[in-house]
């Protein structure tokens, strides 16, 4: 699409156009300068704590429990907050002693149990006999009492 221009906007534009770029032949008067008095400041570097305290608590958006397959203290905790950690990566350690005071005492009621089953098999000396024959007389006996005790 052309634009069609008058030829009298284009002379016009053409005057201006040329007495634009003509010498000044005026003479120009010579500036004269002026010293001005300034006012000036040493400025040194500070540090500035830019801080508000605001009473709050901070919450984690993601929790993780510990739960642990027997009870025990903490004794080691090598994961760090924040950490990422691999599957099945130790995440804490507990104290083992008392476990294995735990371990050692079923360890020795299984024995007990089977020396017993042992003597049983075995046979029922007299003297058992006698101290199991006492304490059921004596069950017997708290046991009337008893029931004397709530008539």
């Amino acid at each position: 699409m052309h634009l069609k221009i008058p030829p009298i906007f284009l002379a016009i534009w053409l005057v201006f156009f040329l007495a634009s770029c003509g010498k000044n032949d005026e003479a120009q008067a010579p500036v004269e300068t002026v010293a001005r008095l300034v006012k000036t400041m040493s400025i040194t570097s500070q540090e500035i704590k830019m801080t508000d305290r605001v009473p709050g608590k901070v919450l984690a958006s993601k929790r993780a429990e510990l739960k642990f397959q027997v009870p025990g203290k903490l004794m080691e905790f090598p994961a760090k907050e924040s950490q990422k950690v691999k599957k099945n990566a130790l995440l804490a350690r507990l104290d083992p002693r008392d476990y294995k005071t735990n371990i050692a005492k079923v360890n020795s009621a299984i024995a007990q149990a089977r020396a017993q089953l042992k003597a049983m098999k075995a046979g029922a000396r007299p003297e058992d006999v006698r101290v199991l024959q006492a304490e059921l007389s004596a069950a017997k006996a708290r046991f009337q009492e008893a029931k004397q005790q709530r008539a």
